[in-house]
C-alpha cells in the first residue's frame, strides 16, 4: 500500500471518530420520554397565586415506578436491579430534585424551594467496612 492510500485511510478513520465523538444525545419532548422511561413518572402542576411564577411543572417517580418491569418466576423483578452489580452496587428509581428561585407575588421577596425534575435509575453506592487494624 502506497504512503498516499495510508494518510487517505488515516484521513478517513479519524473523520468517522470525529463524527461519533461529535454526536448530540437526541431530544424528545417530556410526554415521550415519560412514555419511554423505565422507572414510571407521573407529572403534577405546582400553583401557588402568591408566587412567580404561579406554576410550577413537577415530575416525579409514580406510586409504583416498577410498574413497567417485566414479571420473573412470577415475582416482579426491578428493572433498574435486574442485574446487580459484583460491587453489590444497588440501582433504584430515585426523585430528581432541583432548586428552584422564586419570589412571592406581593413583595418581590425571592427563595428558593426544591422541586422533583424527574425520576431516574440511579446506582446508590455500597460501602463496606474497613477491616480493623
Amino acid at each position: 500500500m502506497s504512503y498516499r492510500n495510508c494518510i487517505i485511510i488515516v484521513a478517513l478513520a479519524l473523520t468517522l471518530a470525529a463524527t461519533f465523538v461529535s454526536a448530540k444525545p437526541k431530544s424528545m419532548t417530556l410526554p415521550i420520554a415519560i412514555n419511554k422511561a423505565v422507572c414510571r413518572t407521573v407529572v403534577e402542576i405546582d400553583e401557588d397565586l402568591d408566587r412567580i411564577p404561579k406554576t410550577i411543572k413537577v415530575i416525579k417517580c409514580a406510586a409504583d415506578p416498577y410498574e413497567m418491569c417485566p414479571a420473573a418466576k412470577g415475582l416482579r423483578m426491578r428493572c433498574c436491579g435486574a442485574f446487580p452489580l459484583a460491587s453489590g452496587a444497588q440501582f433504584s428509581c430515585t426523585e430528581v430534585q432541583d432548586s428552584v428561585l422564586v419570589m412571592k407575588a406581593k413583595s418581590f421577596r425571592p427563595y428558593v424551594i426544591n422541586v422533583s425534575v424527574g425520576c431516574s435509575c440511579i446506582r446508590h453506592s455500597v460501602s463496606t467496612a474497613a477491616e480493623s487494624q
